[in-house]
């Protein structure tokens, strides 16, 4: 007898991927990249102006935040962040920005005078009564205080590169849905003109495209080397 057997064909070709997830974005979101408005425009992606974006966006605030530069800082500037810094950046929610920078505990300063060193320690109410001090602290974060020989507890900086603990802070910003970060240089302010209030800014991107941001608030916050102090504050800092 003869059996009539199918040959197997085994299709090689790959199987169909699954279509892209859509992403569906919000109207602010949607508002700060048709219509280049938020609630709030932030001039520099620093310290200052990084951290205030992501705070208010934590408050459910749009904001738009431009930096002319999005590569590392490679100054050498604020490499200590004294125990009130520490404290700062735990009560903005920000304190995982110290890890993964090779960031050293700093426990206070060592006077050395031909030789013999005494060191001074924090002490321990150099933050006030805080987390820091009394052994508190958020969930599943590292306590910043160090037990000292009495078994009192004294606050600790950080010491760390400056532009690892900007990057650092960026990531946290991009992060934030109600953040857009984008990279253009800011080239001066948008005034009404009957009221002189700040609508927004001009800004240029890399290849020259000019483009403008609103926000019913401008923070400028661009550094010691503001373009805009003088347009502001009379005085010199």
């Amino acid at each position: 007898s003869f059996i009539n057997a199918m040959p197997l064909i085994l299709d090689s070709s790959p199987s169909p991927s699954p279509p892209p997830a859509i992403v569906e974005l919000s109207p602010a979101s949607i508002r700060r990249r048709e219509h280049h408005e938020s609630d709030v425009v932030v001039v520099g992606a620093g310290i200052l102006g990084t951290s205030l974006a992501v705070t208010l966006a934590r408050q459910n605030r749009s904001v738009i935040l431009l930096e002319k530069s999005l590569k590392e800082p490679d100054r050498i500037v604020g490499e200590l962040l004294q125990p009130g810094g520490v404290q700062a950046l735990k009560k903005l929610g920000l304190r995982n920005c110290l890890e993964d920078i090779d960031a050293i505990r700093v426990k206070g300063y060592e006077v050395i005078y031909y030789g013999n060193g005494v060191e001074i320690p924090y002490p321990s109410n150099a933050v006030g009564d805080d987390d820091n001090c009394n052994g508190g602290g958020l969930q599943g974060e590292k306590q910043d205080a160090v037990v000292n020989q009495f078994g009192a507890k004294r606050p600790e900086g950080r010491s760390f590169h400056h532009g690892r603990f900007i990057q650092q802070l960026r990531a946290a910003a991009m992060r934030e849905e109600n953040i857009s970060l984008i990279e253009s240089t800011v080239t001066g302010t948008i005034k009404d003109g009957w009221t002189g209030q700040v609508l927004g800014v001009e800004a240029e991107t890399k290849d020259g495209r000019k483009d403008v941001y609103f926000g019913q608030l401008t923070v400028l916050a661009d550094g010691y080397a503001s373009r805009f102090r003088k347009e502001f504050i009379a005085h010199a800092p």
